[in-house]
């Protein structure tokens, strides 16, 4: 069993829940911050996490990383997309992190439609 009673394939479903809000909007951050890969990596290893390809410490690192990238960004939307990411990666070591990976990337929409 995965932390908090989860089955470890539940727990590999909630992070590819997090993990694909996350890279539908990662667009927002790149946007703003074209040089920066901080988030797609932290995507990157959520998904890599998924298939075995990484262990629980590398996602930490990428979702410290994204963390970093999201404080740097300076529009909202951006902002969120990036946290989204970091969440995303986050929740191959605490499982609920992939809710909130989802609720940024669903606020990361909103801001986005509201800035237009």
């Amino acid at each position: 069993m995965a932390a908090g009673g989860e089955s470890a394939a539940e727990h590999r479903a909630h992070t590819l829940m997090a993990a694909e809000a996350a890279s539908r909007v990662l667009v927002l951050f790149e946007r703003e911050r074209p040089g920066d890969a901080r988030p797609r990596r932290a995507v990157e290893a959520a998904f890599a996490w998924i298939r075995g390809e990484v262990d629980d410490a590398e996602a930490r690192a990428a979702s410290v990383a994204a963390e970093a990238a999201a404080k740097e960004a300076t529009g909202e939307a951006a902002r969120s997309a990036a946290r989204s990411a970091s969440n995303a990666a986050a929740s191959a070591h605490v499982v609920d992190r992939a809710k909130r990976a989802v609720a940024y990337a669903d606020r990361a929409l909103r801001e986005a439609r509201d800035a237009q």
